[in-house]
């Protein structure tokens, strides 16, 4: 039978394993697919903030390399049924860490112990090339739609003042 010490650092190492790949995965998916809020290089480091709405019911922000010595921050939204940017304010966080150089020695956390939300995001993470394919057609097919209606609002527009010249009611 595990002692409750072996049982506490299975727990610790888990959260450690999730922490990491949480983050790890934040980072990459914001500086990838998000919105570039900074980008600034010192002399040994380079500064940036990254954030990502509305990708697979997560939003996220990365704010790395705050400093020559690692400063990192991720911020994760879990917001199922709603639009990031319509209702972020509402969102509460499920996570929020900062570290130095070390995930497992954070200088901030606030962690949401929630289980759906966990689950969820490691399938985001399993599934995230079929997510981002899903977007991406969203977006064209959103492109496509509005180029049609530009095209078909001018042929109107252009018919109207057609009509107007030659007195046309």
């Amino acid at each position: 039978m595990a002692t409750k010490r072996e049982n506490l650092g299975d727990k610790v190492a888990k959260r450690i394993a999730f922490l990491e790949k949480v983050a790890a995965f934040a980072c990459l998916i914001s500086a990838k697919r998000g919105e570039k809020l900074l980008y600034s290089e010192g002399s040994c480091h380079t500064h940036s903030i990254y954030e990502l709405h509305d990708f697979g019911d997560f939003s996220f922000h990365a704010d790395t390399g705050k400093t020559m010595f690692g400063g990192d921050q991720v911020k994760v939204w879990y917001h199922p049924l709603l639009k990031f940017d319509a209702q972020g304010a509402l969102i509460p966080l499920v996570l929020d860490i900062s570290w130095q150089s070390d995930i497992d020695k954070p200088t901030h956390m606030q962690f949401n112990d929630d289980p759906v939300w966990q689950k969820e995001i490691l399938k985001v993470i399993r599934r995230q090339k079929s997510i981002a394919r899903q977007i991406d057609q969203a977006v064209a097919e959103a492109k496509k739609k509005a180029a049609t209606d530009a095209a078909r609002n001018k042929r109107e527009q252009e018919l109207a003042e057609t009509a107007t010249r030659l007195q046309v009611r």
